[in-house]
């Protein structure tokens, strides 16, 4: 297959890394990450371009916060910076010249242990992720792989309670809710429609 760089897209800095095919790191580039949704495309394109110095890459793989469509390429809506369907595997793909894929960021922290990591071996693998929000992903063997919701950070904390899958389809409410509560002190509520009791 050949060498490949994944890009973390985090709250304070995107980070890129050139991985070998047994999961190994074989040199890292960051960039702080911008206040502005347009140049998080740019810094990602420097990211990818410093890691990528001396290697020959294939491709790159992109983990970002919040809902990821099932072709992995636009991010329907992320928590931490202000994407609303925003195209991101053609436009990073045009700034670097390589195929991107678009996964959703603890889905790929959760592949990962999984595939190298802590999970290596198991059949069943929950990866939870701490940062600016929370978050995690899930692989088994029964079907049920998707990610763990995510919170909006602040006093009062918003949990998306729910597990999703590729498609971003409920399919198991409280998770973050639950996590939430234990983790951070303080009230935790869940989104509801207007005029809902």
């Amino acid at each position: 297959m050949g060498l490949t760089i994944g890009v973390d897209i985090g709250g304070t800095k995107i980070a890129a890394g050139v991985v070998d095919e047994e999961g190994n790191i074989l040199s890292t580039h960051k960039v702080p990450t911008p206040g502005t949704p347009e140049g998080i495309v740019d810094a990602i394109a420097s990211a990818v371009e410093g890691a990528r110095a001396g290697h020959e890459i294939v491709g790159v793989g992109i983990g970002a916060a919040g809902y990821v469509n099932r072709q992995r390429s636009t991010v329907y809506f992320a928590p931490n910076i202000d994407w609303r369907q925003e195209p991101l595997k053609e436009k990073v793909e045009a700034r670097v010249g390589l195929p991107v894929v678009v996964e959703n960021d603890a889905n790929a922290a959760a592949w990962g242990e999984y595939k190298f990591g802590a999970g290596k071996g198991h059949r069943n693998v929950i990866c939870i992720t701490l940062g600016t929000g929370l978050g995690g992903g899930a692989r088994d063997g029964f079907g049920l792989e998707g990610f763990l919701g995510f919170v909006v950070g602040g006093d009062d904390a918003v949990a998306l309670d729910l597990l999703v899958d590729f498609d971003g389809h409920r399919r198991v409410p409280g998770v973050a809710s639950v996590l939430s509560a234990v983790l951070k002190p303080g009230p935790v509520r869940s989104p509801r429609p207007r005029g809902a009791r």
